[in-house]
C-alpha cells in the first residue's frame, strides 16, 4: 500500500498572517520537494479555520478526520508544530497515538539535526516521540527571551 502525505494547518486569528493558503502552499512544498520523489502520493490539505489551540487535535473537524484516516506509513505536515497543538499534554498524547500506529509527522518550523537520532530520516523533520514535544516547549521558551 502507497504511504500517503496530508497538510494540515489550523487558522487561530483573523490577524494571523499564516493564512491556509501559506500552510497550504508550504506542505504541498514539502511533499513535492521531500516525500513525493520517495513515492509517497498527495492526499489532501486539511483545515481548521478560526479553532483555539487548546482544543485538542482530536476534537477539531479537520483534526479528528485527519486523525481517524491517517495509516501506517501515512504523513502528517504541518507548517509549524502549533498549528497542531499549543498544550504540552495535547501534543504528547496526540504524538505517541500517531506514534503507536505508524503516521510519521513533520513540522517543518522544528530543527531537529540530520544526525539526530530523531531527525534519522535525514529528509525530513519528523517527530517520532513525546520526548520532542518536550524539547520543542523547551525550543519555544528559550526563543521567547
Amino acid at each position: 500500500m502507497t504511504s500517503i502525505c496530508y497538510g494540515y494547518g489550523r487558522h487561530s486569528t483573523k490577524k494571523q498572517s499564516m493564512t491556509r493558503e501559506v500552510q497550504q502552499a508550504r506542505t504541498h512544498e514539502h511533499w513535492q520537494r521531500m516525500l513525493k520523489p520517495e513515492g509517497v502520493a498527495w492526499g489532501d490539505f486539511l483545515y481548521d479555520p478560526a479553532t483555539s489551540a487548546g482544543k485538542p487535535f482530536s476534537e477539531r473537524e479537520a483534526g479528528r478526520r485527519l486523525f481517524l484516516m491517517a495509516r501506517p506509513g501515512d504523513h502528517i505536515v504541518v507548517s509549524k508544530l502549533d498549528r497542531l497543538f499549543r498544550k504540552l499534554l495535547d501534543g504528547v498524547s496526540t504524538i505517541e497515538q500517531l506514534e503507536k500506529r505508524g503516521v510519521i509527522i513533520h513540522a517543518l518550523d522544528y530543527p531537529i539535526a540530520a544526525n539526530d537520532a530523531i531527525g534519522r530520516d535525514r529528509k525530513s523533520t519528523r517527530l517520532n516521540s513525546s520526548h520532542t514535544v518536550i524539547s520543542y516547549a523547551v525550543f519555544c521558551l528559550k526563543k521567547k527571551k
